[in-house]
Order: structure tokens, then C-alpha cells, then sequence
């Protein structure tokens, strides 16, 4: 899985992105991804200030995801959460659909 981090108007912050690679690294079990584009952006016009965005190219359609808040961290945090939560409804479709198709005879 290769990881390209991209940020604007906001200095990298290495735990920040020391807990992006290990979340992504849990949920390579769950999805296979292939790249993993995160964007981290601080925007002093609007409210709230920070964006966290993330584009995850998969098998399949890929997961786009955007999320805002006041802080850096609760941002990361509210998108990885969200992310999460995809990414175990996706499997779960996922399985669902393979019990239903009928056995090759």
C-alpha cells in the first residue's frame, strides 16, 4: 500500500501522520488498498478551520471521504472513525453477497 500525504497551509505533524498509517495499516485486512491519498488542509476563511480529506483507491469503486472540525485531531480522528465504519459495511456487503450466489456446479 503506498500512502501519500499531501498538506496545505498546515505544517506535517509526525504523530498525526504516525496514526493515519497505522489505522490504514488495520484496515489493509479488511480492504485491499492500493493507494491511500490523505490531504490535510487548514482553510482560516471558513468555519471550521480544518479538512481532512481522503481517497482510497480500492478494487472496485473507490471511497472518498471528507470531514471538518476545529482541530487538526479531531478531524483526523472523526474521518479514520468514519472511515472505519466503511470499511466494515463494505466487507459485510461483501460476504453477504457471496453467501447468496448459488455454488459453480
Amino acid at each position: 500500500m503506498k500512502i501519500i500525504f499531501i498538506h496545505r497551509w498546515l505544517r506535517p505533524d509526525d504523530g498525526l501522520k504516525a496514526r493515519v498509517q497505522t489505522r490504514l495499516a488495520q484496515l489493509a485486512s479488511v480492504l485491499r488498498i492500493e493507494v491511500a491519498e490523505v490531504a490535510l488542509e487548514r482553510n482560516q476563511s471558513s468555519s471550521p478551520a480544518y479538512v481532512a480529506r481522503v481517497h482510497l483507491a480500492v478494487p472496485g469503486p473507490d471511497i472518498h471521504l471528507e470531514e471538518r472540525d476545529h482541530t487538526i485531531e479531531a478531524t483526523v480522528g472523526k474521518l479514520l472513525d468514519r472511515l472505519s465504519r466503511l470499511a466494515r459495511d463494505r466487507k459485510r456487503r461483501l460476504l453477504a453477497r457471496r453467501r447468496l450466489e448459488p455454488e459453480p456446479v
